[in-house]
């Protein structure tokens, strides 16, 4: 429920969840994303961002991903009617932020849609209704307007958090089409190279400033990791023989 001082109760709500995830203790972190989401008012960015954290949580714990679904879209209501409601055109901070947010939420929701179906291909089974890129490129496009309204020539983190994640998607859900294959490893290269910057706030906009130096650290190494291993899956996913696509879809599904 809102309160006068939500504002305060859902910053330091907030910052306990995401160190509780950084430490890898995913369901005490949903505890307290979940009374994050409960202070926010209804339908605001904030509780938005609230619903995606619990996505993230719950994407982190196996068996949970129909939960991580659920609130990734919770989240993708509230920031795509954020954004749909043509109110902030005459605001270009809010209209960045909006756009922001509404792509950090559309990359949760590609990469859960991209783990179903890396799952199912493993299985043996046809993918999904195979969306999940359409919503890894929706967020890419949100991401470059939000840069184009930025007010620092600085790269947005959220860039680089997307670009293995699209990398990905074009390996997965791609078909084998050489098109999809030759965009992934180009995105993936584009990972690769943004890893070295990852979370610098010399080089980068928008970095998590509760980071420590070593938590920068090993964050670069992830996204090197992830994007090297995002241009490996697009090269890999379609050739002969059957175990070099499941090793792809494994590595995959490792970094994603």
């Amino acid at each position: 429920m809102e309160s006068p001082d939500w504002h305060v109760l859902y910053h330091d709500y907030s910052a306990v969840a995401s160190q509780l995830h950084r430490e890898g203790r995913y369901k005490e972190a949903i505890l307290v994303s979940t009374q994050a989401y409960e202070v926010a008012p209804v339908g605001s960015s904030e509780q938005g961002v609230a619903a995606r954290n619990n996505a993230a949580h719950f994407d982190r714990i196996g068996g949970q991903t129909d939960t991580a679904e659920h609130w990734a879209n919770i989240a993708q209501e509230i920031h795509g009617n954020i954004l749909e409601s043509g109110n902030l055109d005459n605001n270009p901070d809010a209209l960045r932020i909006a756009y922001r947010e509404n792509a950090a939420t559309l990359l949760y929701v590609g990469a859960i849609g991209l783990r179903r179906d890396i799952e199912a291909q493993l299985a043996g089974q046809a993918s999904s209704d195979q969306k999940a890129l359409y919503y890894l490129r929706r967020a890419w496009t949100d991401l470059q307007h939000a840069q184009a309204l930025a007010p620092e020539r600085k790269i947005d983190q959220y860039l680089i958090n997307a670009a293995r994640r699209l990398a990905l998607g074009f390996a997965v859900e791609g078909e084998g089409r050489i098109e999809n294959r030759l965009s992934g490893v180009l995105v993936g290269a584009y990972a690769t190279a943004l890893a070295f910057i990852s979370e610098s706030p010399r080089f980068v906009a928008e970095v998590n400033p509760s980071l420590t130096k070593a938590e920068r650290y090993r964050a670069r190494k992830r996204a090197l990791i992830g994007g090297l291993a995002s241009i490996v899956v697009n090269v890999l996913i379609a050739e002969p023989p059957k175990r070099r696509k499941i090793f792809a879809l494994n590595l995959a599904d490792r970094v994603l």
